[in-house]
Formats: C-alpha cells, sequence, structure tokens
C-alpha cells in the first residue's frame, strides 16, 4: 500500500515537472516570438494608416509605442503600446482600453488573443479593426 501510494506521487510529481518545462519552453519561445509579432501589428497599423492619409495620422513613438490620430473631424486617438514582459499589446481609443495577449497556438506560432481569449486571424485585420476605431 505505501509503494502505490509513493509511486502515485512520483508520478504526480514528474508529471509537474514535465508541465514546468513547458512552460519554461513555451515563454523562451515566446521571448522571441512576441516581439516580431509586435514588431508586425506595428507595421501593418503604420501601412494601413498611410493608405488613408486624408482620414489618419501615424505618429513615430519608441517601437514599443504607436499613435494614430484621426484627422478633421474625426479626432479620436488610438494609442497602442507592447509590453515585453507580459507579452500583451495594450490599446485606448477614447473610452475604450482594452489588451491583447501574444500566445503560442497548437503548432508553436505566435497568435494575438483578445481579451475574451479569441484568437486573431492574422495581423492585418486586427490592424484595420483598430484604425476602425478611430472613425466611429
Amino acid at each position: 500500500m505505501l509503494e502505490r501510494l509513493i509511486a502515485r506521487i512520483e508520478v504526480q510529481d514528474q508529471k509537474q515537472e514535465i508541465v514546468a518545462e513547458r512552460f519554461v519552453r513555451e515563454q523562451r519561445i515566446l521571448d522571441e516570438l512576441a516581439p516580431r509579432t509586435w514588431q508586425s501589428l506595428h507595421a501593418a497599423l503604420k501601412s494601413e494608416s498611410e493608405k488613408y492619409p486624408d482620414y489618419f495620422i501615424f505618429e513615430l513613438r519608441p517601437n514599443t509605442e504607436a499613435v494614430i490620430r484621426g484627422k478633421g473631424r474625426r479626432t479620436k486617438v488610438l494609442e497602442i503600446g507592447f509590453l515585453s514582459e507580459s507579452k500583451t499589446v495594450w490599446v485606448r481609443c477614447g473610452d475604450l482600453e482594452d489588451e491583447y495577449s501574444i500566445r503560442l497556438d497548437d503548432r508553436g506560432r505566435a497568435i494575438v488573443c483578445d481579451s475574451d481569449g479569441q484568437t486573431c486571424p492574422s495581423v492585418k485585420p486586427l490592424a484595420e479593426q483598430l484604425l476602425a476605431l478611430v472613425l466611429k
């Protein structure tokens, strides 16, 4: 009886060790991929806003932030930034404050998820969605 209990404890300890090792490995991968994902989103925001110069002004900030201002009657300001430690992207536009997390999918690729855990298909549609906030 004691041997079975000890064997069960050892199996549980091994499972916890595997989970901890997987978490550390995923964090290392995210440490590399999350900044790249942010740079892709930043580039998509810049590219999309520059397509419509009558509607948006893209302001350069440090590599971890961007500000997009609406032109004319569209005076809303979209502020967006990347927090490398938490691998999150924060967004502010008017009264809206939101956060997107960068995670790994089942294939080990970096994905962006909204605050409800829904996966964004790619950075371009997300950039368009965020820019639409300025026009609303």
